[in-house]
């Protein structure tokens, strides 16, 4: 495909924070040959997606504030549009097939999972919860339902043992600018992705106060992968009335001597803290108090 023939394809963008912009500027290269005819962001509009507006207002770029799909305004709105492409990244609604079935060459949404796998929201967290040995990124044809269209195309992250939630976005972002470029252009000469294996899915659904609590009889395990799951820029894992951000994990040794003195716990010796638990333990934890 030549850069003449890539030229004048529009889209309509939905998203909403930091990333979402990284995904959108990447879209908006001279070279890409797309243009953007408006981008819809959730009403009221969070502090990493004011980011997003300010972009959209320098580059003079519709900028739509939305609470509901069946708003009349927002009905007769997408009524009156033509597009190519209905493009979303970490928006948190499900678009309805009113709008992306009304999209000329196709609908991409990307999400931060190797689809099948970790459908539904906050799929950045539990690979690393679940001690997966790798995630990624897809992007797939948005569908009525969550997250099952068929996959245009995917990216793989391997996760190591120590990785932490902020690290893991790091690396989202390297991706994120190509992988959905690369999809629309793929769309463009006619692809149309592969089916989703039905039987390899998994669904998870919005991340709860249960699902960031570490209790005793959680393995070693289960309680690091939380504290690196939810760390900063989240608000950590929670045991009992403190908050855990961070963490290392002890040697046998110091973990049995602990274990034999204070038992299953949270506990303190001098400046460092610690979490005692049944198959080993977390040392040096930086916390906070829960004030919820």
């Amino acid at each position: 495909m030549t850069q003449f023939e890539m030229r004048n394809h529009t889209f309509v963008f939905f998203g909403e924070d930091s990333f979402s912009l990284a995904v959108l500027r990447s879209l908006l290269v001279e070279e890409s040959g797309l243009s953007a005819l408006a981008v819809i962001i959730l009403a009221p509009v969070s502090t990493s997606g004011e980011q997003l507006v300010n972009y959209c207002r320098k580059n003079e770029i519709p900028v739509i504030q939305i609470a509901s799909f069946k708003d009349e305004k927002v009905i007769k709105l997408f009524a009156a549009m033509e597009y190519d492409f209905i493009l979303s990244a970490h928006f948190q609604r499900i678009i309805p097939r009113s709008i992306f079935g009304r999209a000329k060459l196709n609908a991409l949404n990307l999400h931060p999972s190797l689809l099948p796998y970790y459908r539904g929201m906050s799929p950045q967290h539990w690979p690393i919860v679940n001690g997966d040995k790798k995630t990624g990124v897809t992007v797939h044809v948005m569908e009525e339902d969550v997250d099952v269209g068929r996959i245009i195309d995917q990216v793989v992250i391997n996760l190591s043992e120590d990785i932490y939630i902020h690290q893991l976005q790091k690396e989202f972002l390297k991706v994120y600018p190509r992988i959905m470029r690369n999809s629309v252009n793929k769309c463009i000469d006619g692809y149309q992705g592969i089916e989703q294996e039905v039987i390899a899915s998994s669904y998870y659904g919005k991340i709860s106060t249960h699902d960031r609590t570490i209790v005793n009889s959680d393995s070693l395990k289960t309680a690091y992968g939380k504290i690196r799951a939810f760390s900063v820029p989240y608000a950590g894992a929670i045991y009992g009335d403190i908050e855990i951000l961070r963490a290392n994990r002890m040697n046998h040794e110091e973990f049995t001597s602990l274990y034999q003195t204070f038992g299953i716990g949270f506990c303190q010796l001098g400046d460092v803290s610690y979490l005692i638990l049944n198959d080993g333990g977390l040392s040096h934890l930086k916390w906070r108090k829960n004030e919820n």
